[in-house]
């Protein structure tokens, strides 16, 4: 758990340095398993919050990201949210597939740095 703790940190920390770098008016949750993403995703939208992108990892505890991702399409209203995904470079073709067809926009291969994060909301035109 440390080591997925630490990524998070540590992308949580470029995604804030990226968001003040380009003004962005944004601000970024830090979930910690897919539960916790499925929460912060329900309390939003029963908030009026609109969430624009969710950087989802497969190994997560409790669900993994792709059961996780399966839910949150489940409880989407208008399925708007843009899903980037990080995975492993071991990761196997199938679970590419399995995520295309669950609408993830981008799959991305550990490790995660600052440029591949500013071209994935380039991408995105969140920038």
């Amino acid at each position: 758990m440390d080591d997925v703790l630490t990524i998070n940190n540590s992308i949580t920390k470029l995604l804030d340095t990226i968001i003040k770098e380009n003004s962005l008016n944004m601000k970024v949750v830090q979930c910690f398993d897919g539960v916790d993403l499925l929460s912060q995703v329900l309390n939003d939208q029963k908030n009026g919050n609109l969430i624009d992108f969710v950087i989802c990892d497969e190994n997560m505890d409790f669900i993994n990201g792709t059961e996780a991702i399966t839910l949150l399409r489940k409880l989407e209203k208008e399925k708007r949210i843009k899903i980037p995904y990080i995975v492993s470079s071991t990761t196997e073709e199938f679970i590419h597939d399995k995520l295309s067809s669950l609408g993830v926009t981008k799959i991305l291969s550990k490790p995660i740095n600052k440029n591949s994060l500013i071209n994935l909301m380039k991408e995105l035109k969140l920038i």
